[in-house]
């Protein structure tokens, strides 16, 4: 059985590469940072995970949050959020391609403002996922 840590420790690794992390001025994490850092950040979060048949596969979701900070004014920072998801979504299409035992499908991409801090906003891409059970 896959616990959503266990997701965390496969899909972390894939992110946390160059391509990726010169998109942004921070850091990538799982799940919640500590404080908010008020920079370029990426948080990956799993969502619950579900089984069509415990032996063969699980369904789940996770997130990747690409923060931003906002351009004056209060307008969102589309092109690095866009730069940054574009980056995740190509290590996870690389990735795929030698997976035998995973696959993924971006559901949707939204641009969010971060609740928790007005001067910050972030694309979000929902991730399906369907693992084959260890």
């Amino acid at each position: 059985m896959i616990t959503t840590h266990d997701l965390l420790d496969r899909i972390y690794p894939l992110i946390n590469v160059t391509s990726v992390t010169t998109t942004i001025d921070g850091e990538v994490y799982r799940e919640n940072p500590k404080v908010s850092t008020k920079l370029r950040d990426v948080i990956i979060r799993a969502g619950g995970i579900g089984h069509q048949n415990v032996n063969i596969l699980q369904v789940g979701t996770f997130h990747v949050n690409c923060y931003a900070r906002n351009l004056p004014g209060g307008f969102v920072d589309e092109k690095h959020l866009r730069a940054t998801s574009d980056a995740v979504i190509v290590v996870l299409t690389d990735y795929l391609r030698g997976s035998d035992y995973l696959e993924l499908e971006i559901e949707n991409y939204t641009i969010l403002p971060d609740e928790n801090d007005a001067n910050m906003s972030y694309g979000s891409l929902r991730v399906r996922y369907i693992i084959q059970g260890d």
